[in-house]
């Protein structure tokens, strides 16, 4: 397994869990979910929100954390793109990568994928092929983009922040 585990501080993980929550309480934006356009099985993540592309009191703490983390441990290379995703009970990822193979519609790439943990509720768990990985609040996972990974259902509420880094 190649990947790198590290943490940010659980506390700028708070605005950015409310900001989601408030998305999805609200219908401020459609889910992409419903559509099935994503891997995102009973959950929410929201069409046209990228959470690091503009400076918001919301997500900017998180992404300066983030950013800080990648530059300690001398992580080459920008976040390009970034999704939420709030799981409800009984909702996971269904297995993908983020690599040029999975890609379609134009989808660029990514080098390196990572996830924090914005809310970390029973179950829902980290999978790659050889590992589980439970996580909790303020938990950051950074891996190669061609590595497979999915979630195992959920038993309570769930949120995170994914990112790819090119």
């Amino acid at each position: 397994m190649n990947f790198i585990k590290t943490s940010v501080d659980p506390w700028v993980c708070i605005t950015a869990f409310v900001y989601i929550e408030t998305l999805k309480l609200t219908g401020a934006a459609p889910n992409k979910v419903a559509m099935g356009r994503v891997a995102t099985v009973n959950g929410y993540q929201p069409l046209g929100i990228r959470p690091f592309d503009v400076d918001t009191i919301y997500t900017t703490p998180l992404k300066q954390a983030i950013d800080a983390k990648l530059a300690e441990l001398q992580i080459p290379g920008q976040i390009f793109r970034s999704h939420f995703v709030s799981y409800d009970r009984g909702g996971y990822q269904k297995p993908h990568d983020h690599s040029v193979k999975s890609q379609e519609n134009n989808f660029q790439p990514a080098s390196l994928t990572g996830i924090v943990c914005l809310l970390a509720g029973q179950g829902g768990h980290l999978v790659f092929e050889d590992q589980e990985i439970v996580m909790t609040q303020g938990d950051m996972y950074v891996w190669d983009s061609n590595l497979v990974h999915w979630t195992t259902p959920c038993e309570s509420p769930k949120a995170v922040v994914a990112f790819d880094i090119s």
